[in-house]
């Protein structure tokens, strides 16, 4: 286990990044009992809390495609956000020939803020999404709408890409694929990569 407090807070970031909560906090709380300054560590574990606590995110989903998302949306939209979600996922695995390992978990924020302590530790990211691998970061769309369907499309294509190319893809060619399939139904673009990974 790290030492340096920083260290094992990007160390905590990074695992919860890639699904190990359990451990990504442990290292965090590890974290902040070394150094209460430092913003990323602190801003995280006070989200974390927040999203821990019954009643403010709820989650949906199960198997292989999960959701937490604000509990008061849930709801609203919660139902299509699963079903273009896993509409989107099942395109992308049947385009790319695989099946996605481990799952995919979508968090969705209430403000911009929270995504952005969520993405990076710290807020003011003005982005719309965010991927992992096998989790995808947004916010609402509801305090300030962008087209949401383009943004899972985008961020889901990441993790496909990512998944399949073991995290090797270079980042020029997954942005590539990810923009056109932001708006193409047609997968030819997949399907050319999926047949050049599978080549070597």
């Amino acid at each position: 286990r790290p030492e340096d407090p920083f260290v094992a807070s990007a160390l905590g970031v990074l695992l919860l990044r890639l699904g190990d909560e359990a451990g990504g906090r442990a290292l965090l709380e590890e974290a902040r009992a070394k150094d209460r300054s430092d913003l990323r560590t602190v801003n995280t574990l006070n989200l974390l809390d927040r999203m821990e606590r019954g009643g403010e995110f709820a989650e949906i989903g199960s198997g292989p495609l999960r959701i937490r998302m604000p509990a008061a949306e849930a709801g609203i939209w919660g139902d299509e956000l699963a079903a273009r979600a896993g509409e989107i996922l099942a395109a992308g695995e049947k385009a790319y020939g695989i099946r996605l390992e481990g799952g995919l978990l979508l968090e969705v924020f209430p403000t911009r803020d929270d995504f952005s302590v969520r993405t990076s530790g710290l807020v003011g990211l003005d982005a719309y999404g965010a991927c992992f691998g096998p989790l995808i970061t947004m916010p609402s769309p509801g305090p300030r709408p962008f087209h949401w369907v383009e943004v899972l499309r985008h961020e889901i294509s990441h993790s496909l890409t990512l998944d399949m190319s073991r995290g090797r893809i270079p980042r020029w060619l997954g942005e590539g694929l990810a923009r056109r399939a932001e708006t193409l139904p047609e997968p030819g673009a997949a399907v050319v990569f999926a047949n050049g990974m599978r080549q070597g």
